[in-house]
């Protein structure tokens, strides 16, 4: 049996979504599942979170020597036990008109994508329209938005909503993450604000095609989770190249931080089960 093919995806940039599929990759993984992690965001942030830059460096100089007749990004790279990348190629955009006209590039993409050998496939999409996103979504089984508690995720969701109408995608939503304002470690979290508190509405709109509901995020089945920013531990994570859960004394995670870690892997763990239940991925701890 394939894995299901999960992609988080949202035209707006700046919600977190990198972060997300990063630090959901290593909970599913440490929770039993065999993972292949995805980088399609031509920024590449997922790929230099999870490889050292002295392999990075090494592959794009493997990849430099080879002809280029055909998109092939087969390669993936070990991170843990259960966790590999397949590591974002710069040599995708040369395809991009080959990926739109649904070609034999489109079709081996789908492909590749669908047949890794693991529980679950997590592909991380850039904030854009292109027909790299188009292809990806066409292979996903699932699609996950995250959103940004602002002004701004209320368009968010509509353009998704409108790429995915006019790109036919058939993918099912599994629901929303939000990612909310920056607050002290020692502050609860909050409502979002008003902006946010459209979001139950402008999703079934949007992106499910005119279900309507005056559901909060609290009570609505398809936000998935509503993050607190950890804005101090991410730092301290990126320098010790690790999810901010995995960070320790040694990594200067004491008193208020410490107890950050252990929130943030409680938030974590519940997203990724929850995730793991509306995929129907059974390869994860109780």
């Amino acid at each position: 049996m394939r894995p299901p093919v999960i992609a988080f995806y949202n035209c707006q940039g700046g919600v977190g979504t990198t972060s997300l599929v990063y630090h959901l990759a290593w909970m599913l993984a440490e929770l039993g599942a065999r993972v292949v992690a995805v980088d399609l965001d031509p920024q590449a942030a997922l790929t230099a979170s999870l490889l050292p830059e002295a392999l990075l460096e090494t592959i794009w100089e493997l990849r430099k020597a080879e002809v280029v007749r055909s998109v092939q990004p087969t390669d993936t790279w070990p991170v843990s036990a259960n966790l590999e990348l397949l590591t974002w190629d710069a040599r995708l955009p040369l395809f991009e008109e080959m990926f739109a006209s649904g070609g034999q590039e489109a079709s081996a993409f789908r492909h590749i994508l669908s047949n890794q050998e693991s529980d679950v496939v997590l592909v991380d999409l850039g904030p854009n329209l292109s027909a790299i996103n188009r292809a990806a979504l066409s292979s996903a089984d699932y699609v996950i938005v995250p959103v940004a508690a602002d002004l701004f995720a209320l368009q968010g969701l509509r353009n998704v909503g409108v790429a995915v109408r006019n790109w036919g995608i058939e993918a099912r939503p599994l629901g929303y993450v939000v990612q909310q304002r920056a607050l002290r470690l020692d502050q609860p979290a909050k409502d979002p604000g008003k902006w946010a508190a459209a979001i139950p509405k402008e999703f079934r709109k949007a992106v499910l095609a005119g279900l309507d509901t005056d559901l909060t995020m609290g009570y609505d089945p398809y936000c998935l989770a509503v993050l607190k920013h950890y804005h101090s531990l991410m730092p301290m994570a990126h320098a010790a190249r690790k999810p901010m859960f995995h960070l320790t004394f040694a990594d200067g995670a004491v008193g208020s931080h410490f107890d950050a870690v252990q929130s943030v892997g409680k938030e974590y763990k519940q997203l990724a089960k929850r995730i793991a239940e509306g995929a129907g991925l059974e390869a994860t701890a109780p």
